[in-house]
């Protein structure tokens, strides 16, 4: 492995964590595709480990635990994803009915039985297209490439 790729990776996931509460300057597409990684690859190895080691009912209650601590430092990194592009992060709220559909989705899943999840579901297929629709805006704003050099938002974070 290479270890100067492997460090470099690594100082990206810890800027994007330190970062994780400073809603301006800039980020690269580079530290968002890092941050997913490491998440998808941090999961999945925790997750085989907590499966092997856990009940369900405890492994999903853990499993839910670890994707809000995943989703902590995110709102900070796509503002300053949208700030690299010079855009405001009022595009985020776009992201709002997922988020919240998600919430209640869990909370319906802790305390409900699957009858009224079922229902839940069949009322609200509307909001999980409008939110669906909205993700995939939002994701195709931030694989658009950044503005070169310095904008309103900070410096150039590709420029050393």
């Amino acid at each position: 492995m290479d270890t100067a790729r492997t460090s470099g990776a690594l100082a990206l996931l810890g800027q994007t964590l330190r970062g994780s509460r400073h809603f301006h300057g800039r980020s690269s597409l580079a530290e968002v595709f890092n941050y997913v990684l490491c998440v998808v690859f941090f999961h999945l190895a925790i997750g085989i480990v907590l499966m092997l080691a856990l009940n369900y009912p405890v492994f999903a209650v853990v499993q839910d635990i670890l994707q809000v601590i995943y989703f902590l430092p995110v709102p900070a990194l796509l503002v300053r994803r949208l700030h690299d592009q010079d855009r405001r992060a009022v595009l985020l709220w776009l992201a709002a009915p997922g988020v919240l559909m998600w919430i209640a989705r869990k909370a319906l899943a802790m305390t409900q039985p699957l009858e009224v999840r079922t229902t839940f579901d069949s009322y609200t297929w509307p909001v999980d297209l409008v939110a669906g629709l909205a993700s995939l805006a939002i994701i195709i704003a931030l694989l658009l490439p950044g503005a070169t050099g310095p904008n309103r938002f900070g410096p150039d974070p590709r420029q050393p």
